[in-house]
């Protein structure tokens, strides 16, 4: 039997608040590195001080995203539930309950073990299979 409605629920609404809180502190940490990078402009080695700071920012930028496209399947999930569009606990894939532990640990998860493996496989293999062609361009 899936997880409880409500107990599901109140794991994604607090994952919902931890994500808001970490996409704010990272937003203003991000701009505090481009404010201290645009104070700091009188440092000897400029080329040295604006790739450093384009490489935080840019990590910084992308760790936000992250969250951000998290924040929004967390969002639609508990909108899917609320209106009754959405099975939730139910594999999207192949349709097989999604057991509650991992429902749990991971409330924004759709895919039951054996699907989301799957899907790790293929995109490790296309990683690779991209790098492959992108060294052998390089070298």
């Amino acid at each position: 039997m899936p997880i409880d409605t409500e107990k599901a629920l109140g794991l994604l609404l607090a994952k919902e608040n931890w994500l808001i809180r970490d996409i704010q502190v990272l937003d203003q940490e991000f701009r505090k590195e481009i404010k201290a990078s645009t104070d700091n402009r009188h440092r000897t080695d400029p080329t040295d001080m604006a790739s450093t700071g384009h490489a935080n920012s840019s990590a910084r930028h992308s760790q936000i995203g992250q969250l951000k496209r998290a924040l929004n399947k967390v969002r639609r999930i508990i909108q899917g539930i609320e209106n009754g569009t959405l099975d939730y606990g139910i594999c999207e894939k192949c349709g097989e309950e999604i057991p509650d532990g991992r429902l749990e640990l991971y409330p924004e998860t759709t895919l039951c073990v054996p699907c989301k493996s799957g899907e790790e496989r293929i995109k490790k293999r296309l990683f690779a299979s991209q790098n492959g062609r992108l060294a052998a361009a390089i070298f």
